[in-house]
């Protein structure tokens, strides 16, 4: 993988409720269970190569003080069923890059990417999980018909952004402390250009202003490409869950409710 500082190629499959393989079950089913254990940092293969990858990637990313009080953010915040505690970590062949699976609070990360990427993609997952709970209520909204596809869509890249500036805050100070590569933030480039655009169309923003003036400008790119595509199709998924028809009827007519910007056939949207 390149460090190339783009949101529109982010390699990582963030905020993702869940894959198909691991659970079927619903957006929502066992919310209401308070588990307060989870299995320690390991991967699928406890005694192999990947499970020490894994191990040594906590433990350097952990020397830095700012990444640490992110993941002690991510450990104390709630994920599906209000589990608490240590985030695991897996080293796997993953096609997106990276992703964080609330419902068993892992981080998985694609066996392929270099170390400087593995500590990136693992500081970027990290904030997905503090902000877990937004996302789990936007997921809930989905398979209750009460969110748009493009309404949807356009609320987890706002949120990939705002995690953006969160993941260059830290790696910022991680550099500093420990005298990384300055390619770890992954985004300074990016958020230079973006934020260099939004001053040539609106001038000098502050505060939210700033904020929604530099989504509104990478929106506008980043709806067409194929990150923006996943959210799409997660959403495609999460609405059938609650269409009572069979499969293949169910995903018609969700492609269909998502063309005419409507979470539901059955539901009206708000």
């Amino acid at each position: 993988m390149n460090i190339i500082g783009s949101l529109a190629a982010l390699p990582s499959w963030s905020d993702y409720y869940v894959p198909e393989d691991m659970s079927g079950e619903s957006p929502g089913q066992g919310m209401a269970v308070v588990q307060t254990q989870t299995s320690p940092l390991t991967s699928q293969d406890p005694e192999g190569p990947l499970a020490e990858r894994s191990k040594a990637l906590i433990e350097k990313a952990l020397q830095s003080s700012a990444i640490r009080a992110l993941y002690e953010r991510a450990c104390a915040t709630p994920s599906i069923g209000g589990r608490l505690g240590p985030w695991q970590v897996q080293f796997m062949s993953f096609k997106h890059g990276a992703a964080c699976f609330y419902r068993n609070r892992k981080i998985v990360i694609d066996a392929n990417c270099s170390d400087d990427d593995a500590i990136h993609l693992f500081v970027f997952e990290l904030t997905n999980a503090v902000k877990s709970g937004k996302s789990i209520a936007l997921y809930e909204k989905v398979r209750r018909g009460q969110i748009s596809c493009e309404k949807y869509v356009e609320k987890k890249e706002y949120s990939e952004l705002k995690g953006s500036f969160l993941h260059s805050e830290v790696m910022k100070s991680a550099i500093t402390e420990m005298g990384w590569s300055k390619k770890l933030d992954y985004y300074s480039e990016f958020h230079k250009n973006l934020s260099a655009e939004v001053k040539t169309w609106h001038g000098e923003l502050h505060g939210k202003d700033w904020l929604t003036k530099m989504f509104a400008r990478h929106w506008l790119r980043q709806k067409n490409t194929t990150h923006a595509n996943v959210y799409r199709e997660q959403w495609e998924r999460m609405a059938c869950t609650n269409m009572p028809m069979d499969n293949r009827r169910a995903k018609t007519s969700a492609r269909i409710a998502r063309a005419v910007g409507r979470a539901s056939l059955f539901c009206k949207c708000s």
